[in-house]
């Protein structure tokens, strides 16, 4: 899932080329089900290297899509099943470890989602860990 998960890539300094990467370990910490220590093993020309690091698995899979009728409320609780599909936070896979705020596409906090416009519009909710305020994302639902 780490693997999946983290967009992980390298590339050769030389020439600026993808090389292969992947984990090869993980091991959790603390008994938390979102934090990790990883070794990720780079290779290039016949040559491998390790390198161990911290992982954080943290977000929230939106919904295929939201509905939400003119000039009304989108709520945004502390459970917003309404919004995303499936949960993790650092210590738990529930919705309710982590705060939920609407925000603009540069991530400034906004005090709701405007739905006076009719049509697609993208709403952006900043979601952060309750444990630790340095554990966020932005995710576009």
């Amino acid at each position: 899932m780490i693997q999946s998960r983290a967009h992980l890539s390298a590339w050769n300094m030389s020439t600026g080329a993808a090389v292969p990467v992947s984990f090869t370990d993980t091991t959790t910490l603390n008994d938390s089900v979102g934090s990790y220590t990883g070794t990720i093993k780079v290779e290039l020309n016949g040559t491998s290297a390790t390198t161990t690091r911290n992982v954080t698995v943290f977000g929230a899979n939106p919904q295929p899509f939201v509905s939400i009728a003119q000039n009304a409320t989108l709520s945004l609780g502390t459970n917003p099943t309404n919004l995303f599909a499936k949960f993790q936070t650092v210590n738990s896979a529930t919705s309710t470890n982590a705060l939920y705020q609407f925000v603009n596409e540069n991530g400034e906090a906004i005090d709701k989602f405007d739905t006076s416009t009719v049509g697609f519009h993208w709403a952006y909710v900043k979601m952060t860990e309750k444990a630790d305020a340095n554990v966020s994302t932005i995710i576009k639902v």
